[in-house]
């Protein structure tokens, strides 16, 4: 049995119970990640209540689960994790945990492994993940231990005094290598990566098959991840080289609900969409236009006012030293710091259309 199907079993024998789930956020970024897993709350107008945040750690109580909150879930970027809590304990209570029960349905799986998850510096005196397992092994002896390939995954960490236990629902890890800009047809250096990219993506609020627009799309990395979520996705590019480089990357990864439109960001050529994402440029000639960046950030704002609808998004980067004008067009929801380098400190604003 995998962990999707003793979730969904759960759920099904007791809907009326709290399902308790925790994250654990990427380490470099882990508000990043907490704002993400928000606005996917927000998106699918989901009802929950969080419990406990801190740092890379959220644990969030759902009244009526869906299994498709799941598929939602996986949308994240800055998330390592997450899974279903299964217990928690303090350390100073050594005895409780060993009244620790598994479902019934656990009789259903023959392999498990408990790996242990670090979330802070702190480390444990306690070898919990051995004992968490041999109380496993003891209620099910049928259990087998498989490192490699388990069926079930049981997650243990520490937080401040507090040990938690869950078992593992998606695993995040390890699947931007094959997308990363220097692994496409086409790259230029400021490409963005994909995991920043449907950071972006997801603060955006946008639902599956609804329409994204990156005005200044490049390589295309943040439609990319738009066309990977089932979002429809029009990118706009200046320079038909960058254009044709950009189409061989959509290509390669066989996505179809995209299009590539040569033509002046500044003069966008669309009635409307449902949100607005991009990593505005700086340093060359569209910019340079203006007497200075925040004249260049008022026409932008201006034009992209003229396609979004009140309450959509308009997400975008900027260097940390761009002042943002006032406008009566967005209001700012949130922003966030991504340190380059000691030049440079990029800042993702989060827009909302009055």
């Amino acid at each position: 049995m995998t962990s999707l199907q003793f979730l969904q079993n759960t759920l099904k024998q007791s809907d009326k119970e709290l399902t308790k789930v925790f994250f654990i956020f990427s380490g470099d970024f882990p508000k990043l990640g907490y704002s993400e897993l928000k606005a996917i709350l927000e998106i699918y107008n989901i009802d929950y209540k969080v419990l406990c945040i801190e740092n890379q750690f959220c644990l969030i109580s759902f009244k009526n689960f869906n299994e498709k909150y799941l598929i939602f879930f996986k949308r994240l970027a800055y998330c390592k994790t997450f899974a279903q809590l299964i217990l928690s304990f303090s350390e100073d209570e050594s005895e409780s945990f060993m009244t620790f029960s598994i479902h019934d349905l656990f009789n259903s799986a023959k392999s498990f492994a408990v790996r242990r998850i670090s979330v802070n510096t702190k480390k444990l005196n306690i070898n919990y993940e051995s004992i968490i397992g041999s109380k496993i092994k003891q209620l099910y002896p049928k259990f087998i231990v498989n490192l490699n390939d388990p069926e079930l995954i049981f997650i243990i960490f520490c937080i401040n005094d507090s040990i938690f236990v869950g078992l593992e629902l998606y695993d995040h890890s390890n699947r931007w290598n094959d997308r990363r800009p220097r692994s496409r047809p086409f790259f230029l250096p400021f490409s963005l990566y994909p995991k920043l990219s449907r950071a972006l993506v997801n603060l955006s609020r946008i639902k599956e098959e609804q329409m994204l627009i990156d005005p200044f799309c490049g390589t295309g990395s943040i439609g990319i991840e738009s066309c990977m979520m089932n979002v429809n996705f029009i990118g706009i590019e200046l320079k038909h080289w960058i254009c044709i480089g950009a189409s061989k990357n959509f290509s390669h990864f066989n996505l179809k609900n995209w299009f590539i439109s040569q033509a002046d960001s500044l003069k966008i050529p669309l009635y409307e969409a449902n949100s607005v994402v991009t990593d505005l440029p700086y340093g060359i000639t569209s910019s340079n236009l203006y007497k200075n960046h925040e004249d260049f950030l008022i026409y932008i704002f201006h034009e992209i006012s003229s396609i979004l609808h009140k309450g959509s998004f308009f997400v975008f980067m900027c260097p940390k030293s761009w002042k943002i004008p006032d406008t009566n067009y967005f209001i700012l929801v949130e922003k966030h710091e991504i340190y380059v380098h000691r030049n440079l400190t990029r800042v993702i604003n989060v827009l909302k259309r009055c």
